[in-house]
This record gives C-alpha cells, structure tokens and sequence, in this order.
C-alpha cells in the first residue's frame, strides 16, 4: 500500500516510510485509506510483512471488501450489565 495512505491510527499522524519500526514489540495501529489507494470496488487480501532486515515473515491474508457505497457502520452504546 502506498505510505502516503497511511496514517498512526493513535494521532494521524503520516507514516514517513516502508518498513516501519517497531518500538517495544509491537507495531504501531495504522489507518489505511484504501479508497485513495484503490479504484474499483470489491474484493481485496491483505497481509502484513515483518522484517529484521534479514528475515521476513508473512500474517495470514485477510479479504476486506472495498464498498463505497456501503452504509457507514452504525454507533453502538455498551453499558455494563447491573
């Protein structure tokens, strides 16, 4: 995906580049704005890469689908049983 696309889910903020560093472990939650990356609607696997510049290892793919004429999804209140 291209890094202008991507922003820190935590704070916006851009991603400067690929591969991104990980700090203490674990990777950052990232934002992916799949309509300024894609053109057509449908069907798309997705998969993330680790790397420690030697060695690279895959996550099992996962199907998102593209709709950008889905419905956006609806609020849901949560409040602890009593």
């Amino acid at each position: 995906m291209p890094v202008a696309d991507v922003t820190k889910s935590s704070d916006g903020s851009a991603v400067a580049s690929w591969p991104l560093a990980v700090a203490g472990g674990s990777p950052a939650a990232l934002t992916w704005n799949v309509t300024t990356s894609l053109t057509e609607d449908g069907p798309v696997d997705i998969r993330a890469a680790f790397t420690d510049g030697t060695t690279t290892a895959y996550s099992q793919p996962h199907t998102i689908t593209v709709d950008r004429n889905a419905a956006p999804p609806r609020a849901r209140r949560w409040a602890p049983a009593r």
